[in-house]
C-alpha cells in the first residue's frame, strides 16, 4: 500500500477507533525503513516440493453505501479472492482477484501453473469448490 494511502487509511481508522494515533506521510516511511525484514527471508529461502492447500475468499463490494443496491434493487457484488498457499511455511505462492462469476474451479489451472513456476507441486489440497473433472486431472 502505498504510503499515502496508508496515511489516509489511519486517520479513517482513527476516526473509528478514537485511541489509535494518526500517523502522517515522514512517520510512516522512517518506520517502514526500519522494519527488520530478515524473518521473512527465511519463507523463500526453501525451494523444494510443496503441498499447497488452495481456496478462496469473498469480500463484498458496495457502491455508494449499498443505496443504489437497495433502491434500483441491484443484486450485491463480491470480489473472490484465489490463494495457493505452501502449507509448510504458510507463504502465498499464487493470487488471482475475480468478480464472484467466475467458479473457483476456473481459476484453478492458472493458480496451479503461477505457483509450480515457483516450486515444485506434489500436493494440492482443496475444499469442495474445486470438485470437478478437469481438476482432478489437473
Amino acid at each position: 500500500m502505498p504510503y499515502r494511502q496508508l496515511e489516509g487509511f489511519t486517520r479513517a481508522l482513527s476516526r473509528l477507533i478514537p485511541r489509535i494515533p494518526t500517523i502522517d506521510y515522514s512517520w510512516t516511511r522512517r518506520r517502514i525503513l526500519r522494519l527488520d525484514l530478515s524473518p521473512y527471508e527465511s519463507l523463500s529461502g526453501y525451494y523444494g516440493p510443496v503441498v499447497i492447500a488452495v481456496d478462496s475468499s469473498g469480500v463484498s463490494v458496495h457502491r455508494c453505501g449499498g443505496w443504489v443496491e437497495r433502491i434500483y434493487g441491484g443484486r450485491k457484488r463480491y470480489v473472490k479472492i484465489h490463494f495457493a498457499v505452501d502449507v509448510k511455511t504458510r507463504e502465498v505462492l499464487a493470487m488471482y482477484v475475480t468478480t464472484d462469476d467466475i467458479h473457483d474451479s476456473e481459476v484453478l489451472p492458472n493458480l496451479i501453473a503461477d505457483a509450480s513456476r515457483h516450486r515444485t507441486i506434489i500436493e494440492a489440497c482443496m475444499d469442495g469448490a474445486y470438485d470437478s473433472i478437469k481438476s482432478y486431472r489437473l
